[in-house]
């Protein structure tokens, strides 16, 4: 299955572009970055292209956390892993709904040939979210989605956000893309739309 390439992107923070690479955006064609994260982490890492002539910057993530940061509140402890994937699930079963508006911006300025980058913190939960559905949209068969998706596992090295004390099946439960995540959206969406 083939779509129209170079059209959206997906990636992780933008906060870190050099010079270069900002060029390296700019010359895609890029109209506009929707920034999927939370208000805290837009302040924390300010993205590059804020105030750039050529891609506007649309803060689209929520004002406040739904919930409580896994990472932010890791301790460790056995069950460590277990919870991680069990946060992870629960957000992902939330993202269509609490980002409704976002993917719905997604969706109108794609329809107007608007060239994208969606992002979010990791690149993975809710822009990966953002670009399933997208794909989903276009009629692309699941399986081929969720291959898309776990290209993540390929592609990004976790940004180095790993904390102390952290064993690895944690590390593997909060930075790697797992179908069981992106599952929950869809399950989510069915159960309540059909």
């Amino acid at each position: 299955y083939t779509v129209k390439w170079r059209t959206i992107f997906r990636s992780d923070t933008l906060s870190s572009l050099t010079d270069a690479d900002v060029e390296t955006v700019c010359d895609l064609g890029l109209n506009a970055a929707l920034d999927l994260r939370y208000a805290d982490e837009r302040e924390r890492e300010p993205s590059r292209l804020l105030n750039h002539d050529q891609v506007q910057v649309l803060a689209l993530g929520l004002a406040e956390r739904p919930s409580v940061s896994f990472l932010d509140s890791f301790e460790p402890s056995a069950d460590a892993a277990a919870s991680a994937r069990t946060y992870l699930t629960e957000s992902y079963r939330n993202y269509p709904f609490l980002y409704a508006h976002a993917y719905r911006e997604m969706f109108r300025r794609l329809a107007d040939s608007e060239r994208l980058v969606v992002h979010c913190t990791a690149g993975k939960d809710r822009a990966g979210t953002a670009a399933a559905l997208f794909l989903t949209a276009l009629g692309v068969p699941r399986e081929t989605v969720f291959e898309d998706y776990l290209l993540t596992n390929h592609y990004w090295d976790g940004g180095g956000r790993e904390k102390p004390g952290m064993d690895p099946a944690t590390v593997a439960s909060i930075f790697s893309a797992r179908e069981e995540y992106l599952d929950a959206a869809f399950t989510a969406i069915e159960g309540r739309y059909g």
